[in-house]
C-alpha cells in the first residue's frame, strides 16, 4: 500500500448525524487502523456513534454518556435525531462525566445536591399521552434521597423518582413496592429502568408497566390521570409538589448511563430488545431471561 494511503483522512458527515446547530461536523479517522466494526471517535460538537439501532417509531431523545469526555456536561446530545439536546448553562449545576462511571464506562453524575439538565418542551407528552421511559443508572443514595430521573411539567406535573427504600416511583400513578437495590445489593449497583405508560386521553386513567432489570414489577391501571403539560422537562431532578412550602426538589445522587424516551408505549418485544441491550451495556450482571 502506498504510504499516502495512510494518513489521517478528515471526513465531512451530514448535519442530521448530529444535534447541534444544524451544521456538518469533522471526525477524524485513521485510514492505517481503521476497523469498519468499531465505532467512530466522537466530536465534541457531535452525539455518540450509534451501536445500536431502537425502535424507531415514536423515539423522542436518546442520551448516551459512555463517549462523553471527562468533566462538567453543559450539553447531553441527542442520539435520536430530533435535535432535543439536554442543556445545563449554568456551571454549578452542570453534572459531571466521569471515566469508568458505570461498569467501566464513562457516565455521567449528578451529585444530589442541585446538578440536572433541561430538555426541550414537548419532549414528552402533554396531558394523558402515552409515554415510555428507559434509564441505566447508579444510585448512591436511595435510603434517604429522593432520586428525580425524569420530571416534566413543573411541580404539579409527571415525575420519575426512585423512593427513599429504593421503590420505582411515578408521582401521579403507582408505586412498584420492589426495591431496585436489595439486601446485601449495595446502591451503587448499576440497573436498567423502564416505565410503560399507555394511555388514550387526558382523563383517561390508563395502564402502568414497570420494569426493573428486564422483569415486569407490576402492570395496573394508574390511579391518578396524568395531566402534566410537555413543559420545564428536566433530567436528574424532580421539582416536588411541596415546592412551594419550601421542600427542595428531588435530586438524583448517582449516575446516569443511558435515557431512551418514546412518545408512545412501546410493545413487550421492542422492550425486550432495548431493555436487554442495556443491560449489557451498563448492568451485564442483571441480565438474564425476561
Amino acid at each position: 500500500m502506498p504510504r499516502r494511503a495512510l494518513r489521517t483522512l478528515t471526513l465531512l458527515v451530514a448535519a442530521s448525524a448530529c444535534s447541534v446547530e444544524d451544521r456538518a461536523i469533522r471526525l477524524r479517522v485513521d485510514a492505517a487502523t481503521a476497523d469498519a466494526s468499531a465505532p467512530a471517535p466522537c466530536d465534541a460538537r457531535c452525539a455518540c456513534p450509534r451501536t445500536f439501532d431502537p425502535p424507531a417509531d415514536g423515539l423522542v431523545a436518546w442520551f448516551d454518556s459512555s463517549c462523553l469526555a471527562p468533566g462538567r456536561a453543559a450539553r447531553w446530545p441527542d442520539l435520536s435525531g430530533a435535535g432535543r439536546d439536554a442543556v445545563q448553562p449554568t456551571t454549578l449545576d452542570q453534572p459531571e462525566v466521569f471515566a469508568a462511571g458505570i461498569n467501566n464506562r464513562n457516565a455521567l453524575y449528578f451529585n444530589g445536591v442541585r446538578q440536572h439538565m433541561k430538555l426541550p418542551d414537548g419532549t414528552l407528552p402533554a396531558a394523558n399521552g402515552p409515554f415510555t421511559v428507559l434509564v441505566a443508572a447508579s444510585f448512591d443514595d436511595i435510603e434517604r434521597t429522593y432520586n428525580g430521573l425524569i420530571a416534566w411539567g413543573g411541580i404539579y406535573g409527571g415525575h420519575v423518582l426512585v423512593n427513599p427504600g429504593g421503590h420505582m416511583f411515578l408521582w401521579w400513578g403507582v408505586e412498584a413496592r420492589a426495591n431496585v437495590a436489595g439486601i446485601g445489593v449495595p446502591d451503587a449497583a448499576p440497573v436498567v429502568l423502564a416505565y410503560v405508560y399507555n394511555s388514550a386521553g387526558r382523563r383517561d386513567l390508563g395502564t402502568w408497566s414497570l420494569h426493573l432489570n428486564g422483569v415486569r414489577l407490576v402492570s395496573t391501571q394508574a390511579q391518578y390521570a396524568n395531566i402534566a403539560d410537555d413543559t420545564d422537562i428536566t433530567v436528574g431532578r424532580a421539582t416536588d409538589y411541596w415546592a412551594a412550602a419550601g421542600r427542595p426538589s428531588n435530586h438524583l445522587q448517582g449516575f446516569l448511563g443511558e435515557v431512551i424516551l418514546y412518545g408512545r408505549a412501546l410493545g413487550d418485544d421492542e422492550l425486550a430488545s432495548v431493555e436487554s441491550y442495556l443491560l449489557q451495556k451498563w448492568a451485564p450482571q442483571a441480565a438474564g431471561p425476561r
